[in-house]
Parts: structure tokens; C-alpha cells; sequence
């Protein structure tokens, strides 16, 4: 996201390059994560990294559609997406309550952390640091893929509307 903005669209030949928007978690204690959007070309990858297969949607006139759901499958694809969309936080701390804590999240930051010491997330959001933080809080893993996918939504209602639709 580009500071002289607000722009009504940004596009980016790679998708990696979106360095995304700051999204209000918790307003008390004004705790924020800048989340980028999934492009379909990057969730369809993450789809099939997850499930070992190309997702197709099936669109039928008339009549229900219906899947079988593998809860695995599901949770390991909003973690690969919630992976892919947060890029950073602001005013994210959390503190090791114990010596198998201190030692976990040393693991995931690669820094010793000692026990009852606060650490700030910010800035550090590694994969080890994003899957430690999404296995021990998972209420904030789908809360992330939802952000992304409301930016999503509505950049794609902007271009309608551009678009006279």
C-alpha cells in the first residue's frame, strides 16, 4: 500500500509485492495487522498445495450443489491463507507464562525469551512466528483470511462501480 494514496485500486503484477492495509483488531490497546488480499491465481495454489488437487467450482441452473467438507483440509487452507495475508502487526504482545512457553516462543522468534518477558510481534512475522501464533490462537487465523477477504470484496464493488455495473 502506497502512502500517497488512498488509491481506489492497486494492482500488482505480483501479487507478493502488496504490502497490504492496516486492519483494527482489538481497540483496546489499538492492536492492528496489515492484511493484503488473495489473489484467485495464489488461492487456487494454496488449494492445491492443501488438498492435493484442483479445485473446480460446479455451477448448476437448477438444484443444490453439494460437497463433502474434510475439516482438515479446511482448517490447513485458512491457515495457508491467513500465512499468506497478515504481513505485519502494531502494539501485538505476548508473554511467556512459563519455561515451556518461553522456550516455544523462543523457537519461533529465534531470540531467547524469558519467562513473564513481554515480546512485541511487531515487525516479526515469520512463518515460524505465524504458525505459532495461529496453532495457539486460533480465533485469530480465520479473523485474518475474513479481513482479506473484505478488502477483497471491496475493491471488487470499486471496480463495478468504476465500471458503471
Amino acid at each position: 500500500m502506497s502512502e500517497d494514496g488512498p488509491f481506489l485500486f492497486e494492482a500488482y503484477g505480483n501479487p507478493d509485492n502488496d504490502e497490504g492495509n492496516w486492519v483494527v483488531y482489538q481497540k483496546e490497546g489499538d492492536i492492528q495487522f496489515r492484511v493484503r488480499q488473495i489473489p484467485d491465481k495464489v488461492d487456487a495454489q494454496m488449494q492445491k498445495k492443501v488438498t492435493g488437487r484442483r479445485i473446480q467450482t460446479v455451477k448448476f441452473r437448477r438444484g443444490v450443489s453439494e460437497s463433502d467438507v474434510d475439516l482438515d483440509e479446511s482448517a490447513a487452507l485458512a491457515v495457508e491463507r491467513a500465512r499468506y495475508a497478515l504481513l505485519d502487526s502494531k502494539n501485538l504482545k505476548i508473554v511467556a507464562r512459563d519455561e515451556e512457553g518461553a522456550s516455544d516462543i523462543t523457537k519461533a522468534l529465534g531470540a531467547p525469551v524469558k519467562i513473564g518477558e513481554q515480546v512485541c510481534l511487531d515487525g516479526h512475522w515469520t512463518q515460524a512466528v505465524k504458525d505459532y501464533v495461529f496453532e495457539r490462537f486460533g480465533g485469530l487465523c480465520p479473523w485474518i483470511v475474513e479481513a482479506s477477504n473484505r478488502q477483497r470484496m471491496r475493491s471488487s464493488e470499486e471496480e463495478q462501480a468504476l465500471a458503471g455495473n
